[in-house]
């Protein structure tokens, strides 16, 4: 009996029809900011990104409308990626008035906390992405300031400055370890301070209360940050001197507050039924609080040690005290994939994919919308439940756009909120059974079987927008 041909299409055998379809869509490029890409570069672009996603084609569907999909898709994440991150905010903003003006702040500055966070953290990338020719910008190109820093100099700006802000005791240590170079010993002999520690050891020092940035600003002037080669100078200086400012997003705990008579009668009250940074939103009637709010901790301080013989609705062990941090090595988001992978990845033998694939999960745990996601959550474990959603989900695509990845974040959200409906309903589910058979009890039954009922109603909508979401994913890496 004769073969049966193979009459799957391949690439090579479709690229006049890819050719036709780039060419019907010419007039949706129509970015001409970048001088440095046309749409022949374009056209270059998707026809790879069509070629390495040639194998998800389905031969029984016409091709025109499957190309259509990946060409429009392909163009705006193309305009996105080298545009649109980098504009200034004021392009999108009804303030706007004309080219510079402002009809809030009369021009474009940064006293509009927007302008002032893309100046920061946007225009640089911008200036790289979008280059201007040399006539019309002379001034910034020919008086460009020397690379070379006298760090001796700038180190005496540093120790008047500092002078200034420090308390005549605090400046007197400083002139001892810092001016002096005592070491520690030394400057506590001569302050005459007594310690109790055996074999102490000196430790790497911290300047606590000022960044990097300030410090910069202060030797240096304003406009300066810690990646400017000012800001590197000043950090090789401490560095020098066994010292280290304190990092701009680094978290530092408040002190608990004083709880009154009635807050704690109110928390024992409620702590059976209630989260901690439940009963600290009504107690404080603040809704924006989180479990590390100094409202917050209070609470599960107070529940922690004065809960002995009741049953918390949440251990106070399962509350987070710190902020997320997302893993920076290869080894360590290699240990991290395998904990929530099974079978996972064989750390002896990387291959270069894999490395790519996990160096991008990386990037992806880095990204601000997913710090933000998992700092809000209420409780350690769903802190983990959507790190491990979001790490199975991804680990093993490299190649994910921004848009892909706030949808895996979204759907990593819907298993915790799952998660949470469920053990709702397990925990009415458990005082249904404990209701007493009389008048009261069995009023209070038909209540718990409505919120069990409504809960239910919850969970199964849940699900259907996992669904959904994964569905919709398929579709958008094809």
């Amino acid at each position: 009996m004769p073969k049966k041909k193979n009459t799957k299409k391949t690439f090579e055998e479709s690229i006049e029809l890819i050719d036709f379809e780039l060419k019907k869509r010419r007039n949706r490029w129509n970015l001409s900011t970048l001088s440095w890409m046309d749409y022949d570069d374009v056209k270059q672009i998707i026809r790879i990104h069509i070629y390495k996603k040639w194998d998800l084609y389905d031969q029984s569907k016409p091709l025109a409308p499957w190309l259509n999909r990946i060409i429009s898709n392909q163009i705006k994440n193309i305009i996105r990626n080298n545009y649109g991150n980098y504009t200034r905010p004021c392009l999108k903003c009804a303030a706007a008035d004309g080219e510079d003006g402002c009809e809030i702040y009369d021009k474009q500055c940064n006293e509009c906390p927007l302008y002032a966070h893309w100046f920061k953290h946007k225009k640089r990338a911008h200036d790289t992405k979008l280059p201007v020719s040399l006539e019309n910008h002379p001034q910034e190109i020919y008086n460009k300031p020397s690379d070379n820093i006298d760090i001796e100099t700038e180190a005496k700006s540093l120790h008047l400055n500092m002078k200034k802000i420090l308390k005549p005791i605090e400046w007197r240590v400083y002139d001892l370890l810092y001016i002096q170079n005592k070491t520690e010993a030394e400057v506590a002999k001569e302050m005459g301070y007594v310690t109790s520690e055996k074999n102490r050891q000196p430790g790497y020092k911290q300047i606590k209360n000022l960044t990097l940035m300030e410090l910069t600003e202060l030797c240096f002037g304003e406009g300066f940050d810690g990646r400017s080669k000012e800001g590197r100078a000043v950090k090789n200086f401490l560095a020098s001197r066994q010292l280290r400012a304190r990092a701009s997003d680094e978290y530092q705990a408040k002190g608990l507050l004083e709880l009154t008579k009635d807050q704690e009668e109110f928390i024992d009250n409620n702590l059976s039924s209630m989260k901690a940074v439940e009963i600290a939103k009504v107690m404080y009637k603040n809704e924006q609080l989180t479990n590390l709010s100094q409202e917050t901790r209070t609470v599960a301080e107070y529940i922690k040690n004065n809960s002995e013989g009741m049953q918390p609705y949440e251990r106070p062990e399962n509350v987070p005290t710190d902020e997320y941090k997302p893993p920076k090595t290869i080894p360590v988001i290699t240990a991290r994939v395998n904990k929530y992978v099974l079978n996972g990845i064989d750390k002896e033998k990387l291959s270069p994919k894999i490395k790519k694939d996990l160096k991008s999960l990386i990037g992806y745990l880095h990204t601000f919308r997913f710090n933000h996601q998992i700092n809000s959550l209420a409780a350690t474990t769903d802190r983990e439940l959507f790190e491990s959603s979001f790490i199975r989900y991804t680990f093993d695509k490299g190649d994910l756009t921004q848009e892909e990845v706030d949808q895996y974040i979204v759907l990593a959200t819907e298993v915790v909120i799952a998660a949470n409906i469920q053990a709702r309903i397990e925990h009415l589910q458990g005082l249904l059974d404990d209701s007493a058979d009389d008048t009261e009890g069995r009023r209070i039954a038909m209540s718990l079987v409505e919120a069990i009922s409504s809960r239910q109603t919850e969970y199964n909508q849940s699900v259907n927008r996992q669904q959904k979401l994964l569905n919709d994913l398929k579709v958008m890496l094809i």
